[in-house]
C-alpha cells in the first residue's frame, strides 16, 4: 500500500518495477503500470514520464490481482469520511489486438468518471454481456442455454437452424463436423454475442465460458503457452484440426502452464483439456 516491495526497495518507474529489473531508480512511482492514465504525473513526483505498461515492460499474460487502497489519514472523534471505489470492466468483442479490452475499459472509464460527475444523473441502463451454457449428454444431444439476461435470444447453431428462445429445446447434430454456435443478446440498452464450437468430435463436454484455461498467442505461429485457471490440474491436452483429427496430445500432471512448439499448416485448431470433471474446448489459431 505504500509502494515498497518486500525487500524494503520502493517501487520505481519502467520494466518490472523493481530496481533489481532495470526500472529508473531516480523516478519513484506510486503506481504500477499507469500506461497513459496518469498525464500529470502525479504517480512520479509531478514529472509525466512515457507510457509504462505490461506490454512495454514485456510481461507474459496470466492472471493479476490487484487491491483497492486509500490513506493514510487520521480520524477526528467523530469525524466521517466518505470513499468511492469502482471495479470496472469491459471486454471488445471485435478487435483481435492485446490490448484491444484494454481501449473498452478506458472508455468505460470515462463513462463512468463523467456519470460520477455528474452525480449519476440521467443514468443510461447497461447493455447485457452475453454468455451461454452448454451440455452434451449423448454424443449428437445438445443443451444450450443463455447464461445472461435480456429481453430477447437469437441462436444460430452453425448448422442453418436457429432459436429465439432463452432454453431452446434440444438440438441434435448428425454430422462429425465442428459448428460455430452463436447467441446474441438484446435489451432495451443494446445487445451482445458470444460464440462456442460445438459437434459430436466434442462427446461430453460440460462447458462454461472462462473455465479451464487460457492460451497465448492466440493467434500465433505455432508457439503457444497454455495457462490452467487452477493449480494440480491432472487430465489430457489435445490439438485437433477441423476434421476431427488429433495433431497433438499431452499429458496434464499438475503444471501450471504448457509449452507447444508445432509447424501445423495455417488455419483453424481446437484446442481440448479433457479432466475427469469437464472437458474445455478452446479455438486455435495458426498463422503463417
Amino acid at each position: 500500500m505504500r509502494g515498497i516491495w518486500m525487500d524494503g526497495e520502493p517501487m520505481c518507474y519502467g520494466a518490472n518495477g523493481h530496481p533489481s529489473g532495470g526500472c529508473d531508480e531516480g523516478t519513484p512511482a506510486a503506481f504500477m503500470f499507469p500506461g497513459t492514465s496518469d498525464p500529470q504525473g502525479f504517480g512520479t513526483g509531478g514529472v509525466p514520464q512515457s507510457a509504462w505498461t505490461e506490454q512495454t515492460a514485456g510481461n507474459v499474460p496470466f492472471d493479476r490481482r490487484f487491491m483497492l487502497s486509500v490513506g493514510p489519514f487520521d480520524f477526528e472523534l467523530g469525524a466521517i469520511k466518505t470513499f468511492h471505489y469502482g471495479a470496472l470492466w469491459a471486454r471488445d468483442t471485435v478487435g483481435q489486438a492485446p490490448h484491444a479490452s484494454i481501449d473498452a475499459i478506458f472508455a468505460v472509464k470515462d463513462y463512468v468518471q463523467a456519470k460520477f460527475e455528474a452525480n449519476f444523473d440521467n443514468l443510461d441502463c447497461c447493455p447485457p454481456v452475453a454468455q451461454m451454457h452448454l451440455v452434451q449428454p449423448q454424443v449428437n444431444q445438445f443443451f444450450f442455454s443463455s447464461i445472461s439476461e435480456g429481453v430477447a435470444y437469437l441462436w444460430d447453431f452453425g448448422d442453418g437452424t436457429s432459436s429465439i428462445e432463452r432454453f431452446p429445446p434440444a438440438h441434435y447434430y448428425t454430422d462429425n463436423q465442428v459448428h460455430q454456435v452463436s447467441l446474441t443478446v438484446i435489451n432495451a440498452c443494446g445487445s451482445d454475442m458470444v460464440t462456442i464450437d460445438a459437434g459430436t468430435i466434442f462427446f461430453g463436454v460440460e462447458e462454461e465460458a472462462h473455465v479451464g484455461f487460457r492460451v497465448f498467442p492466440n493467434p500465433g505461429t505455432g508457439q503457444f503457452t497454455i495457462a490452467f485457471e487452477e493449480r494440480g490440474v491432472e487430465g489430457v491436452l489435445e490439438v485437433r484440426n477441423l476434421l476431427g483429427q488429433s495433431v497433438y496430445e499431452q499429458k496434464v500432471n499438475g503444471e501450471r502452464s504448457i509449452h507447444i512448439a508445432a509447424n501445423w499448416p495455417a488455419g483453424n485448431y481446437f484446442l481440448v483439456f479433457r479432466a475427469e470433471a469437464y472437458v474445455h474446448v478452446e479455438r486455435l489459431t495458426v498463422v503463417k
